[in-house]
């Protein structure tokens, strides 16, 4: 292989781009991506480090700025990937790609930057196969791009037989939990023919393969149809009679990565192991065992007693569960499925419900569902989780602050939402400084009086569909980033050091990258990134002696008693709900066991206090803290749970 420097397209010193080719660490790269291939294909990795670099392979600076290679072929000599501009090439390429929950096909492996950015934009349960009969091909990308990750996790796979079908058959019954491929990804440097014989290639493949697991799917139903005993109800009394609960056996089932079903799954199987319960939770952070055949098998070799759902029934899964299982559902975040009339179908005999407020029982008990399969279990904590920590226990003190303030924010920018004609942006705006000038008075149930409110200004909506879908946008979008943008300031302005996360993907511990709705706001420069649900969420909260919620809804958050549980005082916007049985005060004694404010004034006042008055807010903390330990860990939801189901099977 030769080391040429390309035209300089970028008008630099010709020394500078030889320097940049004789410090790019190829060699490393080439090593640690066979190093990760080792670990699930040893053969290929072997068969890849042996394949010779011919001579005429050039080591080159692209035109914009990649190293890259450049081969001969039928005498001409081309681009690695067929581009020039492989960075550019990539970004262009993604756009195009609509991304789905399915795994991906690629026809080739190019120069591997696009293979690099399509990953980054999957779900990390997805899987991205890339069909690349040429070795030197996968040899050169592996040493320009870092793939060792991807390749570790199982979400890129190299499929290397001229005729893949095969291949890709045997890697099925190898590793039957990866979904199958759902799109093909076609390369613009090949003819429309060319790409469509690839699409119907893999197409067939996986027609091949979903074949054989629809097979071994009606086995395992059929075999559960087999168990089926009259004397099931009985067996589960017997065994949850009283703790400990040795002889059952719980685990989780999903179709989803949504962080409510990932951190619940995990809370309640962790408190039902603190009851000695036989436990095992799915979730999907590795694309081989998301599949609904791996799911199955699953359930067929553990055999639990018990199955728990979040924010959906049995029938929603997708797949068959044993007739003699206990499905459990709980409820989160009150999904409209869940309430709609079919949902009286898709329960199951010994099935029951869990929804963690008054109203969502209540609610569905109107539409059918029998209330003795429905029982409220309200929210708790993981206290293996979330703890007080020391200085030297926390990696993240660099962090530290008088203030911490976890939550999403929303765009605020009207051409987010479609909203394009002048004179509904102008309302868009009026709401907006409706809600500035009288931040005090909104709620979440007041969007459409400040609705009213700004129609005085001269744009009035006559048509009743488009006034409800903009007071949706107005309540669940734009009220609430503003009211969160106007308190962040103010504490800001107060000279108060103020640290802001935003929520991040369930698998992402924490990440300096800020989400696009923070970085637009008055409060960017507070922001320090993105916080994921465990560890180190527990180790922000440890990081600031107060912790701000400021909720326009009324509704309780997992993550204020979580902030409790880890001895951070949470400061609470006040809300009418609050006080009610589906608020807060049905967990803490407002004003005693946790702090409440009204206005941004009113913030500030309360957190100079108790940030002068350290032994007062720590007295107020472990008080609250004690009585969260005593009556609301996922421990105490899960015995009642199983007490309930004992009662009513």
């Amino acid at each position: 292989m030769n080391i040429a420097a390309t035209e300089n397209h970028q008008g630099l010193p010709a020394d500078y781009i030889q320097n940049i080719l004789d410090n790019w660490p190829a060699a490393k790269l080439l090593r640690e991506n066979l190093d990760a291939l080792k670990k699930s294909n040893l053969t290929l990795s072997q068969k890849i480090n042996d394949t010779p670099t011919p001579d005429h392979v050039e080591f080159v600076i692209a035109r914009d700025g990649s190293p890259s290679f450049r081969l001969i072929e039928n005498q001409k000599k081309i681009w690695l990937g067929y581009s020039s501009v492989p960075r550019i090439f990539a970004e262009c390429h993604c756009q195009h790609v609509e991304l789905g929950s399915d795994n991906l096909a690629g026809n080739g492996i190019g120069h591997a930057a696009d293979a690099k950015l399509l990953l980054q934009m999957m779900d990390i349960h997805q899987c991205l196969f890339i069909l690349e009969p040429n070795l030197l091909n996968i040899k050169l990308a592996f040493q320009l791009q870092d793939l060792s990750e991807e390749i570790s996790q199982g979400r890129l796979v190299l499929i290397t037989d001229p005729e893949p079908q095969n291949e890709l058959r045997e890697f099925y019954c190898q590793y039957p939990g990866y979904n199958l491929v759902g799109q093909a990804i076609s390369r613009p440097h090949l003819t429309q023919p060319e790409n469509r014989r690839f699409a119907e290639t893999v197409t067939a493949a996986m027609e091949s393969i979903a074949a054989g697991s629809i097979q071994t799917i009606n086995r395992i139903a059929q075999k559960f149809h087999e168990l089926t005993t009259p004397d099931f109800p009985n067996r589960i009394r017997s065994i949850t009679n009283s703790p400990p609960y040795s002889k059952l056996c719980v685990i989780n089932c999903t179709n989803t990565n949504h962080p409510a079903d990932v951190v619940t799954s995990r809370d309640c199987l962790a408190g039902l192991k603190s009851l000695d319960v036989f436990i095992d939770h799915l979730f999907f952070d590795r694309p081989d065992k998301v599949s609904q055949l791996s799911q199955l098998q699953r359930v067929e070799q553990n055999q639990p007693q018990i199955i728990l759902l979040v924010d959906m029934l049995r029938g929603d899964l997708g797949h068959p569960l044993p007739e003699n299982t206990i499905c459990a559902t709980l409820l989160r975040q009150s999904p409209a499925n869940l309430f709609a009339e079919i949902a009286l179908t898709k329960i199951g005999k010994f099935d029951f419900i869990f929804p963690c407020r008054d109203d969502q029982r209540e609610k569905l008990s109107d539409n059918g569902f029998a209330p003795e399969k429905l029982h409220t279990l309200p929210l708790a904590v993981n206290p293996d989780i979330f703890h007080p920590l020391s200085a030297e226990q926390n990696d993240l003190q660099k962090y530290k602050g008088q203030i911490s303030f976890i939550s999403h924010r929303s765009s605020i920018d009207p051409e987010k939402y479609n909203i394009h004609l002048p004179t509904h942006q102008k309302l868009w705006k009026s709401v907006q400084t409706e809600i500035t000038q009288r931040i005090d008075e909104y709620q979440f149930d007041n969007a459409g009086k400040f609705l009213n409110r700004a129609e005085r200004n001269g744009v009035e909506l006559k048509e009743p569909d488009l006034r409800h879908h903009f007071t949706e946008l107005i309540a669940n979008y734009l009220a609430p980033s503003v009211v969160k943008d106007i308190h962040c300031r103010e504490i800001m302005k107060a000279g108060l050091h103020l640290n802001v996360w935003s929520w991040s993907p369930a698998f992402t511990e924490i990440s300096s990258k800020a989400t696009e709705g923070w970085l637009e706001s008055p409060a960017a420069s507070a922001v320090r990134g993105m916080v994921g649900y465990g560890s180190a969420l527990n180790k922000i909260f440890n990081t600031a002696p107060l912790t701000v919620f400021i909720d326009t809804t009324g509704l309780v958050e997992q993550a204020l008693l979580e902030s409790l549980a880890a001895g951070s005082l949470p400061l609470l916007r006040r809300h009418p709900n609050h006080r009610t049985a589906n608020g807060i005060a049905a967990y803490l004694e407002i004003d005693k066991e946790i702090v409440t404010f009204a206005t941004p004034a009113e913030l500030i006042e309360k957190a100079r206090y108790y940030l002068a008055h350290n032994e007062e807010r720590e007295i107020l903390v472990q008080t609250a803290r004690e009585k969260i330990l005593s009556c609301h860990t996922m421990q105490n939801r899960m015995a009642e749970m199983i007490n309930f189901i004992r009662e009513k099977i």
